[in-house]
């Protein structure tokens, strides 16, 4: 989901990927479904994780392009939530 979101997104922005990277991107997603994500691992380890580099600049750039991203941005709000203090 958050995946079609950036992607729509980078469209409006002019940004479109091929139809064999995106072939390749649902195959990673349906065969690595035992693959912990950085973020999490960071969030298991206690650190900050690169949520503004990530969904804060999808955000970002959607509202550049007056694209509204209301998942992406409730998702990164959630994780900004959680984040170690200090």
């Amino acid at each position: 989901m958050i995946s079609k979101i950036a992607i729509v997104g980078a469209g409006a922005m002019g940004c479109f990927l091929a139809a064999r990277v995106l072939a390749k991107i649902d195959f990673a997603l349906a065969n690595h479904k035992a693959h912990k994500p950085s973020m999490l691992q960071d969030r298991l380890a206690g650190r900050r994780t690169e949520i503004e580099s990530i969904n804060g600049a999808i955000v970002r750039m959607a509202e550049q392009a007056d694209v509204a991203t209301p998942t992406t941005r409730m998702l990164a709000d959630l994780v900004r939530m959680g984040e170690p203090r200090g």
